[in-house]
């Protein structure tokens, strides 16, 4: 473990040893919170460390925060007429109006695709019944023409043994 320099222990900006000593003053508050002897240094580095830190912030967990604290914190009142609704918020925003009309859009073409499919669906049932009645018409006849064929046939045969009578 690294011994803790006093603040007695400076050393010149512009070395290296600057930064360890704790020479180079603290830009937020002026000087280095590690030094302070009544504080524990793993508390304050822990501090300094999460203020530094970026935290991003999303539409949605803006709303979320925002939904967590009641409407006093919030600056607003508690009257529901005074309030914003979480729709309202969300139609001000440009970016989600904008999806909201890409996908209004989107909704209709799917709309008139899916009423294509279905009128061309029905056309196709009509089309197959209207082409099922001639096939069913063609079997029968021919069907009708083979008996005839065999009928002929066999009157064929039997007239070659008839003789004519004069």
């Amino acid at each position: 473990m690294v011994p803790k320099k006093k603040t007695s222990d400076k050393v010149p900006a512009g070395t290296g040893d600057a930064v360890d000593s704790g020479s180079t003053p603290n830009i937020a508050s002026g000087n280095d919170p590690t030094l302070d002897p009544s504080k524990d240094p793993s508390q304050v580095v822990s501090a300094t460390s999460e203020t530094n830190t970026i935290h991003p912030t999303t539409w949605s967990t803006r709303v979320t925060d925002q939904l967590a604290q009641p409407a006093s914190e919030q600056g607003t009142s508690e009257d529901p007429t005074q309030t914003p609704t979480l729709m309202e918020e969300v139609e001000t925003l440009p970016s989600l109006k904008l999806t909201q009309i890409t996908l209004s859009q989107h909704m209709d073409e799917v709309k008139t695709i899916h009423n294509m499919s279905c009128q061309a669906a029905q056309l196709l049932v009509k089309t197959n019944e209207s082409n099922s009645a001639p096939e069913a018409r063609t079997r029968t006849l021919g069907t009708q023409l083979i008996a005839i064929r065999e009928k002929y046939l066999t009157i064929a045969r039997a007239s070659r043994f008839i003789t004519p009578v004069e």
